[in-house]
């Protein structure tokens, strides 16, 4: 008891040291030169710890403590020590033990994973306290739950844990209320609990989402496995192919290249790449991002060849013969070979290689830990997921996946969705400058004067509510993933999967999204059990059809003609209805089971205006 007594003395001096110290808020304004902040290694070691649980890499996870003594405190809960004095009258109230044999419960073999919620760091440089509310699970339930406390030095530069304190309840014996993480927790459950249904009924390998509110990560989980064949299980440090949210990544590179005055947007090309062909049209570097430099896709006649591609010039053989396809500022034509061209731009403006001031100045002052440059064939890539297609109703693995490295800029990154939520930190956190911001997302006009609802290579749209959304979305063999940001609420959300799908990605951000940006809850308006008849649109026309639609609080099943849909309330009358082709809007009217009206909205990106008025492609009512 003695040793609790100094643990929590030691705490109140530190804190009340810290405290006198003017400990600082660190903004995350970096240059591409600056190292990460104190604040940032703290965080990162916050994200390791919870990685290292899953990983079970112990050498790792001893490497975040000191070399040295380390207190290591469990204080039982109310409700949890209750039923401990039943057993033993005598037993204290806490428990001491050592990270090497907590770790060492951690290396048995069922599966864990430790949550944190509501994290609060106060550093002054030299000391620090960390304290956050966690959730423990096993076999992917809840074991319990509580409070963590703990202390940090800097030791060579290096954040090391010096002290755990933490208080526990067992979930069994008192399940975890919403109130004690925030009120995010019934956010979190329909999240996964869509999550989960859209992996089975669009019978995806693996499955990847993370969410980003404000100064939080308050989402972030896998589902299903990243290797069929090894069932080794997604988790939220699983890398993806990024597919063409690659080009996001490269446009908030651009932007910190136009902020800091190295490349102008609307010099023409020959300023940078003279020995470019000359094309009929005038291309500068805002017309590429904004896919309206007249630069063709991929298309017949590409020179892509079956190797290694060393630098961006050398990928530039692909297509630097192509003559544009249209007048320059005419029409929207969607290019990556104009993305790839955009990053040779870049490079030579910088003077530094595209890879090298990607990482210099957005991974590395972002945090951005996982995300890097698709290697497969000429690394190991641990952390990578498999890359799988369908065949008829299977998943296959592609045994020699296509090489990426000619189009690093458009579709070569692969990444995570928690670093891609991360990333999004840059545009409210004052990395990217207000008049950065304002020239990355206002959309660019064709001459006719029509806005494309692209800005520098993010494109503008919005949700079924009318919310702006700036996002980018994208597919390629064994990928289909989307980052989404939401400005006005500062969220981002950002969804990944191992498999070359056919899907409406961005409206699945966005529903899932909908947990999160409407916090007022009610009961379901729905529940019950319905006789329906309706149309849908089915093979280009509308067809009526009979079914039945089912919900027990707030979630169940539609079924339409040879479909069986889950359907999960999220708020008002608004419910998530999860198909194989991603997750889409359902408005729910109801009147106390005397009548009830739904429809089904399907809609798509760069929009100019909300969806809610577009016609459904499902809707409903009461038989």
């Amino acid at each position: 008891m003695r040793q609790l007594i100094k643990c929590i003395i030691a705490f109140a001096m530190i804190t009340n040291f810290i405290a006198n110290a003017n400990a600082i808020t660190v903004q995350g304004h970096n240059t591409p030169s600056q190292p990460l902040t104190d604040r940032q290694k703290i965080e990162s070691l916050l994200q390791s710890f919870m990685q290292y649980i899953e990983t079970k890499d112990q050498e790792k996870m001893y490497a975040l403590f000191l070399d040295g003594p380390v207190t290591w405190i469990a204080v039982n809960k109310d409700a949890t020590q209750k039923e401990r004095l039943k057993l033993n009258p005598l037993a204290p109230n806490y428990q001491r033990s050592d990270y090497q044999t907590w770790f060492q419960s951690v290396m048995q073999n069922s599966p864990k994973q430790e949550h944190f919620k509501n994290i609060e760091i106060v550093e002054d440089g030299h000391v620090a306290s960390v304290s956050f509310d966690y959730s423990f699970w096993v076999n992917g339930k809840k074991g319990n739950w509580g409070k963590e406390l703990w202390h940090l030095i800097k030791v060579m530069d290096d954040w090391k844990i010096v002290s755990v304190i933490f208080s526990k309840e067992l979930e069994k014996i008192k399940p975890e209320p919403q109130e004690a993480i925030g009120g995010d927790f019934d956010q979190s459950q329909k999240v996964r609990a869509i999550a989960e249904d859209l992996l089975r009924v669009a019978n995806l390998p693996g499955l990847s989402v993370a969410i980003r509110h404000k100064d939080q990560l308050v989402f972030a989980q896998g589902f299903g496995f990243a290797d069929l064949e090894k069932r080794q299980p997604v988790t939220p440090q699983t890398q993806f192919r990024a597919a063409s949210v690659s080009k996001a990544i490269t446009a908030t590179a651009l932007a910190k290249m136009m902020q800091d005055g190295l490349i102008d947007i609307d010099a023409p090309i020959a300023r940078y790449l003279p020995q470019f062909p000359q094309k009929e049209y005038p291309i500068t570097a805002r017309l590429l991002s904004g896919h309206i430099a007249g630069f063709p896709h991929y298309i017949t006649g590409d020179r892509t060849e079956n190797r290694y591609y060393p630098t961006v010039q050398d990928a530039l053989s692909v297509f630097a013969h192509h003559q544009q396809i249209a007048p320059s500022g005419t029409k929207y034509h969607y290019s990556s070979h104009g993305t790839v061209l955009l990053s040779a731009m870049m490079e030579a403006a910088s003077g530094i290689p595209y890879l090298s001031y990607v990482q210099q100045s957005v991974l590395n002052p972002l945090g951005l830990k996982r995300t890097e440059a698709e290697m497969l064939r000429h690394k190991a890539m641990p952390n990578m997921s498999r890359i799988y297609a369908k065949s008829g109703n299977n998943n296959v693995l592609v045994e020699n996946p296509r090489e990426l490295s000619a189009f690093w800029a458009s579709a070569g990154w692969v990444t995570t969705p928690s670093d891609m939520v991360n990333m999004t930190r840059a545009f409210s956190n004052g990395y990217l400058s207000a008049d950065t911001m304002r020239t990355m997302f206002t959309s660019q006009a064709l001459q006719s004067g029509e806005k494309i609802q692209v800005g520098i290579g993010w494109r503008l749209s919005y949700d079924i509510h009318g919310r702006p959304v700036y996002e980018h979305a994208g597919v390629t063999q064994g990928a289909r993933s989307v980052i989404s940001y939401f400005p006005n609420e500062d969220l981002a959300i950002s969804v990944m999967t191992n498999l070359e799908w056919v899907s409406s990605i961005e409206e699945t951000a966005h529903m899932l999204a909908q947990a999160f940006l409407n916090k007022k809850h009610n009961p379901s308006v729905a529940d019950g059990h319905y006789a329906i008849q309706g149309e849908m649109q089915f093979g280009g026309q509308d067809t009526p059809f009979t079914g039945k639609l089912n919900i027990n609080q707030g979630s169940g099943t539609i079924q339409a003609m040879q479909y069986e849909w889950p359907v999960h309330h999220l708020h008002s009358n608004v419910y998530a209805l999860v198909t194989h082709q991603g997750v889409y809007y359902l408005q729910i009217d109801s009147d106390q089971q005397k009548s009830l009206n739904a429809r089904a909205i399907r809609y798509s990106s760069q929009l100019k205006e909300a969806a809610i008025n577009t016609k459904p492609f499902l809707q409903f009512s009461k038989n």
